[in-house]
């Protein structure tokens, strides 16, 4: 029995504006991945990404607010299989796309983190709490996760960090890190 694959390609780009020819040129038409998933577009309101090859999901900050934005693109072959199911909420920016062509469906969980220097602990448990709602509801539907993005979390090294990391774990990298062993 074939399995099936999915290529999924996480960048904090930085501004899509300043990033687009390389995008363009190294991961849409080099890579060709089936799901790319974009942190701090820096894209307002209601501004998308528009691709021949994908289907744009958004989450844009307001006109005003600094930094920010997220994008998931789902490659035209799975569009009919994509739905956007939640977005932010009021700490960090979030967003899952749920793809229901594989059993059980997969759900991108896209994480654009606050900065945690500024936000303070009790911000960072409150905007963590809201994702793993979200992650509750997945699990309650017998569905599986794949989260992804910019978490702007210190999660540290070994087995629970990033390989050649430096030792630092940030309060909201803990809570990360608390994730990955729980084994969810």
């Amino acid at each position: 029995k074939p399995t099936v694959g999915i290529k999924v390609y996480t960048n904090n780009c930085r501004g899509y504006n300043s990033q687009k020819e390389s995008l363009e040129s190294h991961v849409f038409e080099a890579l060709q991945p089936d799901i790319v998933n974009l942190s701090e577009t820096l894209y307002r309101n209601k501004s998308k990404i528009n691709h021949k090859k994908y289907v744009s999901f958004t989450q844009n900050r307001a006109d005003g607010a600094g930094g920010g934005g997220i994008v998931t693109m789902v490659a035209n072959h799975l569009k009919s299989h994509a739905t956007k199911v939640e977005g932010k909420n009021k700490l960090d920016e979030f967003m899952v796309t749920r793809l229901d062509h594989v059993k059980p469906a997969l759900n991108i969980v896209h994480i654009y983190g606050q900065n945690e220097g500024r936000a303070g602990q009790q911000n960072v448990l409150d905007g963590w709490t809201e994702i793993l709602v979200e992650l509750g509801k997945i699990e309650a539907r017998d569905e599986v996760a794949l989260i992804v993005g910019d978490f702007n979390r210190a999660v540290g090294n070994g087995n629970l960090g990033v390989e050649g990391n430096t030792a630092k774990v940030s309060y909201g990298g803990k809570l990360i890190r608390e994730l990955i062993d729980s084994g969810d």
